[in-house]
Protein backbone atom coordinates (compact mmCIF):
# COMPACT_ATOMS: atom_id res chain seq x y z
CA UNK A 1 0.00 0.00 0.00
CA UNK A 2 1.64 3.31 -0.94
CA UNK A 3 1.66 6.03 1.60
CA UNK A 4 -0.16 9.52 0.26
CA UNK A 5 2.37 11.80 2.37
CA UNK A 6 0.72 15.12 0.76
CA UNK A 7 -3.12 14.31 2.34
CA UNK A 8 -4.54 16.97 5.05
CA UNK A 9 -2.77 16.17 8.91
CA UNK A 10 -4.90 13.66 10.33
CA UNK A 11 -3.58 11.23 13.43
CA UNK A 12 -0.95 10.37 11.81
CA UNK A 13 0.53 13.53 12.46
CA UNK A 14 -0.60 13.87 15.96
CA UNK A 15 0.86 9.93 16.83
CA UNK A 16 4.19 11.89 15.01
CA UNK A 17 3.93 15.05 17.32
CA UNK A 18 3.37 12.63 20.35
CA UNK A 19 6.42 10.53 20.06
CA UNK A 20 8.32 13.86 19.50
CA UNK A 21 7.63 15.23 22.73
CA UNK A 22 7.74 12.02 24.03
CA UNK A 23 11.77 12.00 22.76
CA UNK A 24 11.98 15.53 23.67
CA UNK A 25 10.76 16.77 26.76
CA UNK A 26 10.55 12.99 28.83
CA UNK A 27 13.63 12.13 27.26
CA UNK A 28 12.31 8.71 26.44
CA UNK A 29 13.89 6.48 23.41
CA UNK A 30 11.59 4.62 20.96
CA UNK A 31 12.28 1.31 22.60
CA UNK A 32 10.76 2.69 26.12
CA UNK A 33 8.41 4.61 24.40
CA UNK A 34 7.44 0.71 22.62
CA UNK A 35 8.03 -0.84 26.23
CA UNK A 36 5.40 1.59 27.15
CA UNK A 37 2.19 0.92 24.58
CA UNK A 38 3.55 -2.87 24.65
CA UNK A 39 4.79 -3.01 20.50
CA UNK A 40 8.32 -2.88 19.10
CA UNK A 41 11.09 0.11 18.14
CA UNK A 42 9.92 -0.42 14.55
CA UNK A 43 6.21 0.11 14.86
CA UNK A 44 7.32 3.19 17.21
CA UNK A 45 9.88 4.70 14.17
CA UNK A 46 7.01 4.14 12.04
CA UNK A 47 4.70 6.54 14.15
CA UNK A 48 7.00 8.82 14.03
CA UNK A 49 8.20 9.67 10.97
CA UNK A 50 4.21 9.86 10.20
CA UNK A 51 3.57 6.23 8.19
CA UNK A 52 1.72 4.48 10.97
CA UNK A 53 -0.44 6.04 14.00
CA UNK A 54 -1.15 4.94 17.19
CA UNK A 55 -4.61 3.67 17.90
CA UNK A 56 -6.74 5.18 21.60
CA UNK A 57 -5.29 1.77 23.23
CA UNK A 58 -1.86 2.87 22.53
CA UNK A 59 -2.90 6.29 23.95
CA UNK A 60 -4.38 5.12 26.74
CA UNK A 61 -1.39 2.89 28.09
CA UNK A 62 1.03 6.44 27.54
CA UNK A 63 -1.74 7.88 29.73
CA UNK A 64 -1.09 5.38 32.44
CA UNK A 65 2.20 5.23 32.47
CA UNK A 66 3.00 9.29 32.20
CA UNK A 67 0.40 9.95 34.85
CA UNK A 68 -1.80 12.36 32.38
CA UNK A 69 -4.69 12.71 30.99
CA UNK A 70 -4.36 12.14 27.03
CA UNK A 71 -5.89 15.41 26.20
CA UNK A 72 -3.35 17.15 28.02
CA UNK A 73 -0.43 14.78 26.16
CA UNK A 74 -2.08 15.94 22.98
CA UNK A 75 -2.37 19.38 23.68
CA UNK A 76 1.65 19.77 24.68
CA UNK A 77 2.42 17.67 21.62
CA UNK A 78 0.95 20.30 18.91
CA UNK A 79 2.82 23.27 17.76
CA UNK A 80 1.87 25.65 19.00
CA UNK A 81 2.96 27.94 15.10
CA UNK A 82 0.30 25.43 13.84
CA UNK A 83 -2.53 27.08 16.03
CA UNK A 84 -4.57 30.12 14.43
CA UNK A 85 -3.33 33.05 15.69
CA UNK A 86 -7.18 33.75 17.38
CA UNK A 87 -7.02 30.78 19.18
CA UNK A 88 -3.39 30.81 20.34
CA UNK A 89 -3.79 33.50 23.54
CA UNK A 90 -6.68 31.11 24.46
CA UNK A 91 -4.02 27.86 23.90
CA UNK A 92 -1.45 29.38 26.00
CA UNK A 93 -3.52 30.49 28.93
CA UNK A 94 -4.40 26.62 29.32
CA UNK A 95 -0.91 25.40 28.87
CA UNK A 96 0.46 27.55 31.17
CA UNK A 97 -2.05 26.73 33.50
CA UNK A 98 -1.66 22.94 33.38
CA UNK A 99 2.19 23.14 33.08
CA UNK A 100 2.69 25.67 35.37
CA UNK A 101 5.45 26.69 32.75
CA UNK A 102 6.70 30.85 32.55
CA UNK A 103 5.15 32.89 30.12
CA UNK A 104 6.49 34.95 27.78
CA UNK A 105 4.79 37.45 25.91
CA UNK A 106 6.52 39.92 23.73
CA UNK A 107 5.88 43.56 24.16
CA UNK A 108 7.73 45.65 21.54
CA UNK A 109 11.59 44.91 22.04
CA UNK A 110 11.19 43.65 24.97
CA UNK A 111 10.16 40.08 26.04
CA UNK A 112 7.89 40.13 29.26
CA UNK A 113 8.28 37.10 31.78
CA UNK A 114 5.97 35.85 34.12
CA UNK A 115 5.47 33.25 36.48
CA UNK A 116 2.74 30.90 36.68
CA UNK A 117 1.47 29.70 40.11
CA UNK A 118 0.76 25.93 39.21
CA UNK A 119 -2.45 24.44 40.29
CA UNK A 120 -4.71 21.63 39.62
CA UNK A 121 -7.17 22.39 36.52
CA UNK A 122 -9.32 19.75 38.05
CA UNK A 123 -12.19 20.76 39.87
CA UNK A 124 -13.39 17.59 42.17
CA UNK A 125 -16.89 17.88 42.85
CA UNK A 126 -18.24 16.35 46.19
CA UNK A 127 -21.60 14.93 47.32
Amino acid sequence: MKTNLNKPEGTEYFSRDVVRLLKDQYGWTLKKIGEAINCGESFVSMVGSGHRSFTLDHLTMLEKKLGEPVAILLLKSIDPKKIDKQLRPLYNRFMSRVTGKTVVKARGKRKVVRKIKRHNPVAHVTA
